[in-house]
């Protein structure tokens, strides 16, 4: 996981860094504060006398209280790859709670400049439910490297995640916007806030039929546990003649509730998008409970979304209008985080940029 500094010694001294008056070298995790079941954005920054083309770091956590949702290159890492994680890394640092970060500007033409509290990485958490108190987020087998490759010696400012507590969220069922192709398959998630933990609920998806047509119902990442009614093929064909996709879920057992907390995933539909669909498609709900541990009845907010229709080609990322060499420098930088992803950047229609959208695009470039 760790970059080749071997390659990087080879390389010219293509950049020199600047010299500043404070003279330190460090890293500092940011400290932070949230309730139990919320997200909280924790922020690696870096202190250099000097312009720095690498960096790497493990981030130790509790594993038992904390749980990386995403990742991102920070504002001023711009120019340092790759630092897209696999899931498969972000899994393994969930049960380890080790996370090995590994950063470089392998064209050394965009280091990250010399100064300090330079916004260099950026992890999300989510708090565990139970959570209470401190939670130390620590940096490990930390340094820096400069434009030639060498190695700047850093200090480390470890940090803590607070947890106070639980402050209502309300209770609110929303649909996460998206964006899709005309004639491709687009997944829609279903979110929930709630200020306590859920155990069923059910809920009436309005859509377009002459624009959209339901493929595939399944469970959230958050609701894994319940029992989903209205998924099945012949729901399906009922909701693609009316326009209605009548949903319920529950935890039979009432050992798998979706905790409170917000925007939890309750459910994800894949929708096929019309080849002649153009614009914003409204998505609406209605009709929607919650239940709580008690089965009592919790009063829910509702908020709509827009599956967003891209005339895009895919594989067009910068849009230019072409599919060129300049749309695969494009999508390493979405890759990396630096740029939002697309309706474009899916170049394999999958429902999410990955390292797979850059092989598709590969080959849609070599023509095969």
């Amino acid at each position: 996981m760790y970059f080749n500094r071997a390659f990087a010694l080879l390389c010219t001294t293509l950049l020199f860094g600047s010299s500043l008056a404070f003279g330190a070298n460090s890293l500092k995790v940011v400290s932070v504060s949230g309730a139990p079941g919320s997200d909280v954005t924790v922020e690696i920054t870096a202190s250099s006398d000097q312009n720095f083309a690498g960096a790497e770091f493990d981030v130790l956590f509790d594993a038992t209280k904390l749980q990386i949702k995403e990742t991102a290159k920070g504002a001023d890492a711009a120019g340092l790859d790759p630092t897209a994680l696999s899931e498969d890394d972000i899994t393994a640092a969930n049960t380890s709670g080790k996370l090995v970060v590994s950063m470089i500007d392998i064209t050394l033409s965009n280091p990250v400049q010399a100064g300090t509290d330079k916004k260099l990485f950026v992890l999300t958490f989510t708090i565990a439910t139970g959570a209470s108190g401190e939670i130390s987020v620590s940096l490990d087998q930390a340094s820096l490297s400069d434009v030639s490759g060498m190695d700047i010696t850093v200090t480390v400012t470890n940090g803590t995640v607070t947890v106070g507590s639980q402050e209502p969220e309300g209770n609110k069922l929303s649909i996460k916007d998206a964006t899709g192709r005309p004639g491709s398959d687009v997944a829609v998630k279903i979110l929930a806030t709630s200020d306590t933990d859920i155990v069923g609920l059910n809920f009436d998806l309005l859509f377009d039929i002459t624009k959209l047509q339901v493929k595939t119902v399944v469970n959230g990442a958050d609701s894994t546990g319940f029992t989903l009614v209205g998924a099945d093929s012949a729901s399906i064909s009922n909701a693609n003649a009316k326009g209605k996709l009548a949903i319920s879920q529950i935890d039979l057992t009432l050992s798998n509730p979706v905790p409170a907390g917000k925007d939890k995933e309750l459910l994800v539909v894949t929708f096929t998008i019309a080849a002649d669909a153009s614009g914003d498609i409204s998505l609406t709900l209605t009709n929607a409970t919650l239940a709580d541990s008690t089965a009592k009845e919790i009063e829910v907010e509702l908020v709509d979304g827009t599956i967003t229709v891209s005339t895009l080609s895919p594989g067009d990322v910068n849009g230019n209008g072409s599919v060129d060499i300049f749309d695969l420098l494009a999508l390493l930088k979405v890759l990396g985080g630096s740029t939002p992803a697309s309706a474009a950047s899916d170049v394999n229609a999958s429902g999410a940029t990955d390292i797979f959208d850059l092989l598709a695009l590969l080959k849609v470039l070599s023509g095969k």
